[in-house]
């Protein structure tokens, strides 16, 4: 029995999910990021203690779950359907192959950001 490919329109929704997280992204640049950057400028100091004591919560996690976010996304459009077998013991498919791969790669930023920091 041969698997059937999906719909077009499923190709459509997937790049869609692309896109609205790439504007995800820049949202968070611009309503986040880049007022904190401006108040930094300023050196308004009460910004400077809270980065200075948090950036990787403030900053790091946000940013890690977007681009683990992306890297999926971006597989997902690219590569049709994720499917993941751990030994023979665990297969993920359907919604459960991207989740799991995003945990996986969520984690790895954030232990990435705690190791560095």
């Amino acid at each position: 029995m041969t698997e059937e490919s999906p719909p077009e329109s499923a190709h459509h929704v997937r790049h869609a999910v692309v896109w609205i997280g790439g504007l995800a992204a820049l949202v968070q640049i611009s309503v986040f990021t880049f007022p904190v950057a401006v108040a930094s400028w300023r050196q308004e100091p009460w910004v400077r203690e809270l980065l200075a004591n948090h950036f990787p919560a403030i900053v790091g996690l946000p940013s890690a779950a977007l681009a683990s976010f992306l890297i999926i996304a971006a597989f997902e459009a690219r590569f049709d359907r994720i499917k993941m077998r751990l030994g023979t013991f665990v297969e993920f498919t359907g919604a459960a192959g991207p989740i799991v791969l995003w945990i996986l790669c969520f984690t790895a930023m954030s232990m990435g950001i705690k190791l560095v920091w």
